[in-house]
């Protein structure tokens, strides 16, 4: 990435008020132990890349131990900023970027986005973010943080994430903006919160498909008698 990201000018960080990172090799015993089958799971969020070098093989008895520690929980109690990309969003302005150009991708909801808030709760790195109250659900996306590892538009079951280049350094200190919003209804049947179509009820879907199914069953026994 240092190659792609910068020109031929020699480029030195230092990490102001931070433990200094990547000062030799790690030792055995501090290093990310994994397993193949959690090694997988691990690149299948497209940021093994270099790994080799940073992991070591786990025990087999410990691969079951760790075996959801790269699975991000819904909860997003394993979403942390990555310290390298904030370090370079501190000093955006001044760094050499080749051809001008800010490695930081903005992302672009369409109306596809259903609200079900699956990349918000499973990005690694807490750039998107879901709010939600008693009558509507938002994601809010800190650009700073987002590492472009495309995890959110390879879960999008609506394929509704795009990207968007980054033309300023200035959008980089802007807060969290709100990229997803929809207004909640309460179900009838279930009481439960659900986000409406352009067709939708005081139903929910589960609820609308049960009532569906339901009627079908009496119009087959009315036709039947």
């Amino acid at each position: 990435n240092l190659k792609r990201w910068f020109t031929d000018v020699p480029v030195h960080l230092i990490q102001e008020n931070r433990a200094q990172i990547g000062k030799g090799e790690r030792s055995g015993e501090d290093q990310i132990q994994l397993g193949r089958r959690n090694f997988l799971r691990f690149a299948g969020a497209k940021v093994a890349h270099g790994a080799s070098k940073w992991l070591v093989d786990a025990a087999p008895e410990q691969d079951e131990a760790t075996s959801q520690r790269f699975i991000f929980p819904s909860d997003g109690s394993s979403s942390r900023p990555s310290a390298y990309q904030e370090l370079l969003a501190e000093r955006a302005e001044s760094l050499p970027w080749r051809d001008h150009q800010l490695p930081w991708r903005s992302l672009v909801f369409s109306d596809a986005c259903n609200a079900c808030l699956t990349c918000a709760q499973r990005c690694p790195t807490g750039a998107l973010v879901p709010k939600e109250t008693k009558s509507t659900i938002s994601i809010l996306f800190r650009l700073r943080q987002c590492t472009d590892c495309g995890l959110c538009g390879h879960l999008c079951p609506e394929s509704a994430i795009s990207c968007a280049s980054v033309a300023s350094s200035e959008e980089l200190r802007a807060p969290a903006h709100r990229v997803m919003h929809r207004s909640l209804r309460q179900c009838a049947g279930c009481a439960r919160s659900f986000v409406p179509g352009p067709d939708s009820g005081e139903l929910c879907t589960t609820c609308q498909n049960e009532l569906d199914v339901a009627n079908d069953w009496k119009t087959m026994l009315i036709d039947s008698s």
